[in-house]
């Protein structure tokens, strides 16, 4: 009888992960809104103090929850992770998968306005107010071997003037 070593279980998962890619994207949602504690229908907001400054043009990196004042009267704030199916680092996958992120806007005294990104899928850039967002990346990547906790996450953005 011969040796199979491709059916081994370390083997396994990447198989399958690749033989199903076409129909599922190596999809896994490790931060759903329930994960985050919030509600299905919950509202999306800025904090009213941010957490560091920034001015317009410089490259942000934020944290799941983290806030950033930009420039004198503009707050932009890293809500959550609404889904992540990226190709994890350790799988071939056949598409690269994509994050989808939320961030809330708000200039002055006026309401937040939320605004979602994707990694690899359009929108990875929208106009909030005078401003250009532009998600230009998000850590860490993915492993098949452990789930990313959903304050581990960090967007990296800038926000431009139009």
């Amino acid at each position: 009888m011969k040796n199979f070593s491709l059916l081994r279980p370390a083997t396994l998962l990447p198989l399958a992960c690749m033989a199903m890619a076409g129909a599922l994207g190596c999809a896994t949602d490790s931060s759903t809104r329930a994960d985050a504690g919030l509600a299905d229908d919950g509202p999306v907001r800025a904090d009213s103090t941010a957490s560091w400054s920034a001015q317009p043009g410089d490259t942000l990196s934020l944290r799941v929850g983290e806030t950033a004042r930009v420039g004198r009267d503009m707050v932009l704030a890293f809500d959550r992770v609404e889904e992540d199916s990226r190709c994890p680092e350790d799988v071939t996958c056949i598409t690269a998968g994509n994050a989808r992120l939320a961030f809330s806007f708000r200039r002055g005294s006026d309401a937040a306005t939320r605004v979602e990104l994707n990694t690899t899928r359009p929108p990875r850039d929208t106009v909030v107010g005078s401003y250009r967002l532009t998600l230009h990346g998000l850590a860490p990547i993915p492993n098949s071997r452990r789930t990313i906790d959903s304050g581990a996450y960090i967007a990296t953005v800038s926000l431009l003037p139009e």
